[in-house]
């Protein structure tokens, strides 16, 4: 029992903080912000989804019942559907609870569109707010 004991333990502290780090909580807006335009471009939408605040994740949902666009619909309205070429972080605002992140966003096209998110701490963890 010991020697399982020895051999459980040390896996489980090397396992814990990828669980911790896992749910958003030491994240960086900025690494937030490009999990996002990444999760919506390769369809990853529930993982898309769960870096949007509380509200707007029930209204993704609630547009279920009411056919309105979903999480699929902001996804498709982030990379242009789907077009999403290349992103990069230009820079990063920290206040307090409050964050915004601007980026460059480069589609297939070879538009190029600035845009601008501001994020908030959510139960310890960085969401999209708007």
């Amino acid at each position: 029992m010991k020697r399982k004991a020895n051999l459980i333990l040390p896996s489980f502290c090397l396992l814990l903080p990828l669980f911790v780090t896992g749910c958003g909580r030491f994240k960086k807006p900025s690494t937030v912000v490009h999990s996002l335009y990444m999760d919506c471009e390769n369809g990853e939408y529930p993982k898309a989804r769960n870096l949007f605040i509380k509200d707007i994740r029930e209204t993704f949902d609630g547009a279920v019942t009411s056919n309105g666009p979903g999480i699929k619909g902001a996804c498709d309205r982030l990379t242009q559907s789907g077009t999403l070429s290349n992103l990069q972080i230009v820079d990063e605002a920290i206040s307090g609870d409050n964050a915004v992140v601007i980026s460059d966003l480069y589609f297939q096209n070879d538009g190029m569109k600035r845009a601008r998110t501001h994020l908030i701490r959510e139960e310890g963890a960085w969401k999209v707010s708007h």
